[in-house]
C-alpha cells in the first residue's frame, strides 16, 4: 500500500510541479517585460509568494525553529546548506524578507527569454571564472546597499553523498564584511530525504528548519573570514547532527518534537 502511495503521489506531485514552475516563470516574465517600473521592482518579491504556495501545495510543511529573532525589514546576509533540488523553494519560503535576492550560474542565465528574466531576479556568476568573483562580489554589494538581502549557499553547490556538510566558502562571509550586514545561517537538515540531491521526485514530510544568527559583522575584517567560516560550519553540523547523530546521511534522520 505504501508503495502504491508513493507512485500516486509521483503522478499528481511531478506534473503540478511542472505546472507550478511554468506559470511562476511566465508570471514573472509577464511582469518583467511588461510590467510598469514599480511592478518590475517588486518582481523580485515573487519567488518567495509563489514558493510559500508551492511547498505544501507539494506535501511539505515546514518547522521553523529561531525565525523570531530575524527582522523582517533589515537586510541580511542569508547563509544556507545545499543538499536537494528543492533547497531554493523552502528556504524561500521561510524566510521572512521581502526582496531576497540569490546567485546563478551565468551558463543558466544564457538560456533564451529564461535567462532575460532571471537577470532581473538573480545575480549571475561564472563560478569557473576566478576573476568573476571580484564582479559578483560589487554587485552583491550593490544589491545589499539598495536594501535587498542576499542568499547564497555556503557550500557552493549540493551535497551529493552521505557527509553532512562540504567545506563553506568564504564569500558570503566576506560580504556581509564588505557590506556591513549581519549575517544569518538557515539550516535544513532533513530535506534531501524527502527531495534527494540528484532526484526528480518529490516526497512528503516536514522540514526542519533552524534560523541561527544574525551575526553582527561590526569590527571584523577580512582576517576573521577563516574564523566567521569554521564558526558557522560548527553551529550549522551541530544542527545537523540533532538529526543524523552517526555523522551521515546512510541512516534516516530522527525526527524531533
Amino acid at each position: 500500500m505504501r508503495t502504491l502511495s508513493k507512485i500516486l503521489w509521483c503522478f499528481w506531485s511531478l506534473p503540478m510541479a511542472l505546472i507550478f514552475f511554468l506559470s511562476t516563470f511566465f508570471t514573472i516574465a509577464f511582469t518583467v517585460l511588461f510590467g510598469s517600473k514599480k511592478a518590475r521592482h517588486h518582481a523580485v518579491d515573487l519567488p518567495a509568494k509563489f514558493a510559500r504556495f508551492f511547498v505544501p501545495l507539494m506535501g511539505m510543511k515546514t518547522k521553523v525553529i529561531g525565525r523570531e529573532k530575524i527582522d523582517a525589514d533589515a537586510n541580511y546576509v542569508y547563509i544556507a546548506n545545499h543538499s536537494s533540488n528543492m533547497d531554493p523553494f523552502v528556504h524561500y519560503s521561510v524566510i521572512p524578507n521581502k526582496r531576497l535576492r540569490i546567485i546563478a550560474k551565468d551558463e543558466i542565465l544564457k538560456i533564451p527569454l529564461f535567462g532575460f528574466v532571471l537577470k532581473h531576479l538573480f545575480v549571475p556568476v561564472k563560478r569557473a571564472d576566478r576573476k568573476d568573483r571580484s564582479r559578483v562580489m560589487n554587485t552583491m554589494k550593490e544589491v545589499m546597499d539598495a536594501g535587498d538581502s542576499m542568499f547564497l549557499y555556503a557550500e557552493g553547490t549540493r551535497t551529493r553523498d552521505t557527509s553532512l556538510l562540504r567545506e563553506f566558502k568564504s564569500g558570503a562571509f566576506r560580504l556581509a564584511i564588505a557590506s556591513g550586514r549581519p549575517y544569518v545561517l538557515l539550516t535544513t537538515p532533513n530535506l534531501r530525504e524527502i527531495n534527494g540531491p540528484t532526484s526528480a521526485i518529490i516526497g512528503r514530510g516536514t522540514v526542519y528548519c533552524y534560523f541561527d544568527g544574525p551575526f553582527d559583522v561590526e569590527g571584523l575584517t577580512m582576517d576573521d573570514v577563516p574564523r566567521m567560516r569554521e564558526e558557522a560550519q560548527a553551529v550549522m553540523m551541530e544542527r545537523m547532527k540533532m538529526h543524523y547523530p552517526g555523522g551521515d546521511t546512510s541512516v534516516p534522520a530522527l525526527k524531533l518534537d
